[in-house]
């Protein structure tokens, strides 16, 4: 015979026998069945983390009564015989799979099973290093999250979105944060420099012979062009030589390499010829 307890507890147990002619008889075992409660376990711990990852997970008995109990849990092939493991630390994306088995001394057990996540930091990159006019902006191109804040907040029009305008004064290095859609976040950075505007300096000027030279010099731009171009050595570069046959005022414009601004300067040289000398007889 068989029966199905829906109940824990110790049970008795009858056997009666009945021949044909009817007559029976009984025995009884007292206490012959105990139906005890199978354990009920938990883990906790078993989370998602961004990397550099610690998982500390804990083993939970959920229905305890004076049974003894074992724990085995199986970590991706490792093997711990007792209620909380030693933590698990992950510096890479993984994803750890967890087995706890719990078993009471009457060999009744409960099995659950989890994942824990190390989830990868986004790979952020704020952009390249751009330049831009004073005055002007320029417009930020992050990539590799799904949200963005950025710092400082000095001249963006805005530092929770993922493209401010930037309009600094002063060249500036902006710090952007991307978080991931699972909340892990990394760094990056960029910087935005700004073309200032500048005032050029030049040589005085100078009286010189015909058929003598002059070397005029420019300072405090980036590029310059000197005109008029005839008797230069050069007409692109902050120092030439002026062989001039005619009194000239050379002018020498200073810029950047955006040409966001320009300014100018006149160099005047003055060309005197030689005397004639004559001899009369007297």
């Amino acid at each position: 015979p068989a029966h199905r307890y829906s109940t824990t507890g110790t049970f008795d147990v009858t056997l009666t026998v009945t021949t044909l002619s009817g007559c029976t008889n009984s025995i009884t075992k007292a206490a012959l069945i105990k139906v005890v409660a199978s354990p009920v376990a938990s883990i906790t711990g078993a989370v998602s983390s961004c990397i550099p990852a610690s998982f500390q997970l804990r083993g939970n008995w959920l229905n305890p009564d004076t049974s003894a109990i074992t724990w085995r849990w199986n970590i991706d092939g490792q093997i711990f015989n007792v209620q909380n493991p030693p933590a698990i630390n992950r510096t890479t994306a993984d994803t750890v799979f967890i087995e706890l088995i719990l078993t009471n001394s009457s060999g009744c057990r409960d099995t659950v099973t989890d994942i824990a996540i190390a989830r990868p930091l986004p790979n952020v990159f704020a952009g390249n290093d751009t330049t831009i006019c004073r005055g002007s902006f320029a417009t930020l191109n992050p990539s590799g999250g799904a949200s963005y804040t950025w710092s400082p907040a000095t001249n963006l029009s805005c530092t929770n979105c993922a493209n401010p305008q930037a309009s600094p004064v002063n060249t500036i290095q902006y710090t952007v944060t991307g978080t991931s859609p699972f909340g892990c976040s990394s760094r990056d950075s960029m910087i935005v420099r700004v073309k200032q505007p500048f005032t050029i300096t030049a040589s005085p000027g100078d009286t010189i012979c015909i058929g003598d030279s002059y070397r005029m010099q420019a300072s405090g731009a980036e590029l310059y062009a000197w005109s008029p171009p005839s008797q230069l050595t050069s007409t692109n570069t902050p120092s030439t030589i002026a062989t001039p046959t005619a009194t000239t005022v050379y002018q020498v414009i200073g810029s950047d390499s955006l040409n966001c601004f320009r300014d100018t300067a006149f160099v005047p040289v003055v060309v005197y010829n030689y005397p004639t000398i004559g001899l009369r007889d007297t």
